[in-house]
């Protein structure tokens, strides 16, 4: 008998390969350190300086490119399973056999009923514990908004920081916690300042790519979501084939 998680394995491997060339590619463009320290004056309130990270290049089209790639083989591992089994069934050429995400639960119930109706139903009750929609199981959800995003677009993704440590006195006007990502501008606010004032601050920062705007995971390390998603469809790849032994439908 085929095993059919064969081509979920392979999605998952591709989709882990993808990921560690982001994370390679992440770590070169951040070690060349392609950014200067800046200070200039707020056009808008001219009585504050503003100390700020200023890129000299955008961020490469490959975060976004493998992001995405690692994402649609991850989301394709779950509905390749859902065929796979199907086949073991006895169904011949299934047409209904998508993971069934949903906007919410009145949704996913109608997807269950529907675009999963050719895997068997004793499998369902995986799905179900899941909740792969808006509400339930938001991360699992996210995985696949996340999916069709990309079709429409390239997957934007922004710079973010983490800040620690810090410490000012003086003219110190502010000094923001979780400092803000402008891609127009593609620099990062670091911290304000009383213009022509003697100031002094401290501040330990790390740089990373995050999502853009996306519902859940916007603003989260892309490295630390992929990583995440790869664990949650790994479960739930175990969970079925787990079930499908329980029934008899794989050795």
């Amino acid at each position: 008998m085929a095993d059919p998680f064969e081509t979920s394995r392979r999605k998952v491997a591709r989709a882990k390969a993808h990921i560690a060339d982001l994370e390679r590619e992440t770590r070169v463009f951040f070690e060349a350190r392609p950014y200067t320290v800046a200070v200039e004056l707020d056009p808008e309130e001219p009585r504050h300086q503003v100390h700020k990270l200023k890129f000299d290049r955008p961020l490469p089209d490959s975060f976004a490119t493998l992001t995405a790639d690692a994402v649609h083989n991850l989301r394709s591992a779950l509905d390749n399973a859902g065929y796979g089994l199907a086949v073991a069934a006895g169904r011949v050429n299934p047409k209904y056999t998508a993971f069934p995400f949903a906007g919410g639960v009145v949704e996913f119930d109608n997807s269950i009923k529907g675009r999963c109706k050719d895997i068997p139903e004793e499998l369902h009750a995986v799905f179900r514990a899941y909740k792969p929609y808006k509400g339930g199981n938001d991360f699992l959800w996210a995985l696949n908004e996340v999916s069709i995003t990309d079709k429409h677009k390239l997957l934007a993704v922004a710079l973010a920081s983490m800040l620690g440590n810090m410490k000012g006195e003086g003219a110190l006007v502010s000094m923001p916690i979780n400092p803000v990502w402008d891609g127009v501008k593609q620099e990062i606010e670091l911290a304000r300042c009383v213009a022509g004032a003697a100031v002094k601050y401290h501040a330990e920062y790390a740089l990373l790519v995050a999502f853009d705007e996306i519902a859940v995971v916007g603003g989260e390390p892309v490295l630390n979501v992929l990583d995440y998603f790869v664990h949650i469809v790994v479960d739930v790849l175990s969970a079925l084939e787990a079930e499908a032994r329980r029934i008899g439908l794989v050795n």
